[in-house]
């Protein structure tokens, strides 16, 4: 009597759009026999960053931005998701490499809100303020 046996095997990506061209890029642990380009993420955040790798838990990869002591709101940070050609012009990166760190092009750069979390607290704190004020003079009268 013969027997026989499989085995499967798990392989899972995204498929996202190239932020700039539109075009499908795949993103994760891509196999080799995909249609999709490979894409790349790229994280362009404020001050210093760190980054950790992990083989075992459930991440692969840690990026952290800090600020110096004295700033009193959380870094910036955005990602961009590039095709491979998309990230050879706009941010000259070479595929060879396993990591790129370099000057920001500006289509790149943060957009930011121009309001900073202190001011948006003080602001909504102000609110706050003058709806219970105006609340108390409406009883009154």
């Amino acid at each position: 009597m013969s027997q026989k046996t499989a085995v499967t095997e798990n392989i899972s990506y995204e498929i996202e759009e190239c932020q700039f061209c539109g075009q499908d890029v795949a993103l994760g642990d891509v196999p080799d026999n995909i249609l999709e380009e490979t894409g790349y993420i790229v994280l362009v955040g404020e001050g210093s960053v760190s980054h950790t790798t992990e083989d075992e838990g459930n991440w692969d990869e840690e990026f952290r931005f800090e600020l110096d002591e004295d700033a009193n709101n959380h870094p910036n940070v955005e990602a961009h998701i590039l095709c491979e050609d998309c990230s050879k012009e706009i941010h000259n990166y070479d595929q060879d490499a396993e990591t790129f760190t370099g000057d920001i092009p500006d289509v790149l750069k943060s957009k930011g809100s121009g309001i900073s979390e202190t001011e948006l607290r003080q602001v909504l704190l102000i609110g706050i303020i003058l709806i219970s004020l105006l609340f108390t003079i409406l009883l009154i009268l």
